[in-house]
Order: C-alpha cells, then structure tokens, then sequence
C-alpha cells in the first residue's frame, strides 16, 4: 500500500464518524426529497448494511473469547478478576437503575403524550400492521421473565450454538474458564504456554478482519436508514419531535456524565476523553450494536484508557449483554408515552405513587437483562411490560415511534457502549482499593 492511500484510509478511520452522521442526513434528505432514487438505492445498500452486520456478528465471538482466554491465561495475578466481576456487576446495576429512573425526570419535563391527540391514536391503530411486528408482538405477549433462563445462557451447553448464535454470556464463562485451566497447565507444560500466547496473534489475524469490515460503517449506516425512513413516511414523525427531543436531551444528559466521570478517573480533559472513546463509540453509532462495537470497546479500554488487558476484556464483554443503560432510558420513556397514550386516568394517576415508579425501573432492569434472547430487543421488552400492566395497544405505541426508532437506537447503543467503557475504568481504579481492604482483613 503507498503511503498517498494510507494517509487517505487513516483519515478516512478518523473522521468516520463524521462520515456516519453526514450518511445519515444524506439518507434523510433522499428518502423525503428523492424517494423514488432511494427506492432504486435501497436494495443495494441496504445488502451493504445487512451484510456487514453479519460479518461483524460472525467475527465477534471469535475476538471475545481470543481476547478473554489470552488476557485470563496470561494474567499474573487471576484472583482480581474474582474481585472485578462482583464491582462491574454492582456498577451496571447501578448505573442502568439511574439512567432508567431518569426518564421520569425528563418525561415531566417534556410530557410528549400530552401532544397526542385521539386523531393521532386513531392514526396509529389505522396503519397497516407489519408482519415483524405483528411476530414481535406475539413473542412479547407469550413472554415471561425467567431467572432460569438467564442461567441457562451463563451455562455453556453447545460450543458451536453458542458460537452461531452469538450467546456472549455463555463464551465469557467458557473462555474465563479456559483461560483458568490453561494458566494452570501451562505451569508445567510449554507447549501450553505457547498455545496461550499464540492467540494473541490470532487474536491480531480477526481483528484486522474486523478493520477491513469497519470502513463500510458509513455505507452502512446509510443502508439502514435509508430503508428506515423510506418505509416509514414522514408525515408520522412530526408528532414525534418532541418524544425525540426529550430522548436525546437525555441521552445527552447521560453521555455528559460519563465523559465527566471518565475525564476525572483519567485525569485528562473532556475532549481528550472524547478522543479515546470515540473508535467505540463511532462504530456503536454505525450499526447500533453494543456486541458488533465490542472488540473496540476492550481496545479503547485498554490502550486508550490503561485498563489491564484481562479487565479490558471481560469487564466490556459483560456489560455487552448486561449492562442496558441507554436502553433501559429510552425503553421507559417509551413505556410512559405509552401509558399516557392509552393507559387510561386510573393508571396515569399511579404515576404519581413511588412503589409504582419503583417497580417500573425494576421491570425495565430485570426484563432487560432476563430476556436478551428475544428477537426484536428492546421493543418487545417494551411490550411485555406494557401487556403486562394491562394495556392491550402496545403494538400500536410501538408503531408511533417505529419512524425515528432508528435513529433513537444509534444513539441509545452510544450509551450503552459509553456506560461499558466508564465501568470498565470505574472497575479498574476500584478493584484495587476494595482487595486491600479485604486483605487487611
């Protein structure tokens, strides 16, 4: 490669994210200004986004479990991954617990359903029913929150299956675990040891895989949001600015705090803070997917940040499936709107009790974390929980904010992968102050 392209690819890598925001304009102007151009682009882009998706769903697994098995094999000292993992779990819950209560706070603020008007819901329930919806609908109505199953998930029962489908928590165990058993025979056996070694260069082999992948990003983007919004019309999103805004203020709101925590932690400014997590963050905003982001999640940890190579990787691997911060926001701000909609004066005036708030956020946390399995994600956590207090319109709450959902997913990914990489440093600076105390002990 000359070094003319490879000054163009480095610049190309660190203005992408400028590039991921300028696709999506771009994809907003041509499906409202040149709907039938984007029409005759949205097959071929639209193949671009799914495809790559794909590819970095498919490599994914591959690099967690290199990364977690090398960094646990290798780790001089495996008893503070046992302290680690307790302070990471504390802190997600911590963290998710706030960011889901805060949407009290600026749904007051904004009271997006008071805008609603019955003509508007009337709309709604008029639109012609999505067969993915309709199958989401389904799934959330017949769904139970179940501690059993997510056990089941931390319980690797197939190597392969757990591969193809992507079950993180599964691969965190099984890596962790043979990490541990490596460590130990490799003691006495050098061929072993060398084995352990050797993945880091494996490791190295995937993710330049996932480089090459990561420079259709942009393309992507574009891809999905155009069919987004070409399948959506705009004539629904005006009365969803102000649901938009109050969302995004809040995410906002969020971001703000963690780029805070983060530069204090680092002792650095904001903006350098911003800096180091913008490979991560840029990406998460691309394909709105905290696991496809991952592996750059535990690269901006690491060496951006300072984090030890074996925190860096289990810590962000975690949180990929736990940790639903920006989610659980915007997962209960729906769920507001929607009671507002047509959870009729009875059930809008228990918004006004605290245990009803109370078990509100305890629904979105552990319907969040007790599900990730189900396809659709948040929105049919949002259902379930709507079905669950008895408002039989979910589905068309769903379909309300169904046109700028895509949107509102990049930038709730953004969160999550933001909250990840806080809780990692967070776990890092914690982990040892919390085993001298125990040690003392």
């Amino acid at each position: 490669m000359t070094k003319t392209s490879q000054s163009w690819l480095n610049s190309y890598r660190q203005w992408m994210s400028v590039h991921v925001v300028v696709a999506l304009f771009l994809a907003v102007a041509i499906a409202w200004l040149l709907p039938t151009l984007g029409n005759a682009l949205a097959p071929f882009f639209g193949f671009i986004a799914t495809g790559s998706l794909q590819i970095i769903t498919m490599l994914v697994p591959f690099i967690v479990s290199l990364s977690l098995f090398s960094a646990v094999a290798q780790d001089e000292d495996s008893k503070n991954i046992g302290f680690a993992v307790p302070i990471a779990l504390i802190c997600f819950a911590v963290t998710t617990t706030l960011a889901a209560t805060s949407a009290f706070i600026f749904s007051g603020l904004f009271n997006p359903a008071s805008l609603v008007t019955e003509e508007m819901r009337q709309g709604v329930m008029n639109q012609d029913l999505p067969s993915n919806l309709a199958a989401m609908s389904a799934s959330a109505a017949d769904a139970q929150f179940s501690i059993g199953a997510l056990a089941n998930q931390l319980v690797p029962s197939n190597l392969v299956g757990d591969f193809l489908e992507s079950n993180l928590l599964a691969l965190i165990v099984l890596s962790v675990l043979g990490g541990l058993a490596a460590k130990y025979v490799g003691r006495k056996n050098a061929d072993v040891r060398n084995y352990a070694q050797g993945a880091n260069g494996i490791l190295d082999v995937f993710m330049k895989m996932l480089d090459w992948v990561m420079l259709l990003v942009p393309f992507a983007a574009f891809g999905f949001a155009l069919n987004s919004f070409l399948n959506a019309g705009f004539d629904s999103l005006k009365p969803l600015f102000v649901f938009a805004a109050m969302v995004l203020s809040g995410l906002l709101t969020i971001a703000v705090l963690y780029v805070i925590l983060l530069s204090l932690l680092n002792r650095c400014s904001p903006w350098r803070t911003v800096q180091m997590m913008l490979p991560a963050v840029q990406v998460a905003f691309g394909v709105a997917s905290s696991s496809a982001a991952l592996p750059y999640t535990m690269r901006v940890t690491h060496e951006n940040m300072n984090v030890r190579k074996e925190l860096a990787s289990l810590i962000p691997a975690t949180g990929a499936t736990v940790n639903m911060d920006g989610t659980s926001f915007f997962q209960l701000s729906v769920i507001l709107l929607g009671i507002g909609m047509f959870g009729g004066p009875e059930l809008v005036e228990q918004l006004g009790s605290f245990g009803f708030l109370a078990t509100l956020v305890g629904m979105v946390v552990a319907y969040s974390v007790g599900v990730p399995g189900i396809p659709g994600g948040s929105l049919v956590v949002i259902m379930m929980i709507l079905y669950s207090l008895g408002i039989e319109e979910a589905l068309y709450v769903i379909m309300f904010i169904l046109p700028i959902d895509r949107l509102l997913d990049m930038c709730r990914t953004v969160i999550n992968v933001s909250g990840d990489i806080t809780v990692t440093k967070l776990t890092d600076v914690l982990e040892p102050k919390i085993e001298q105390i125990f040690i003392k002990k």
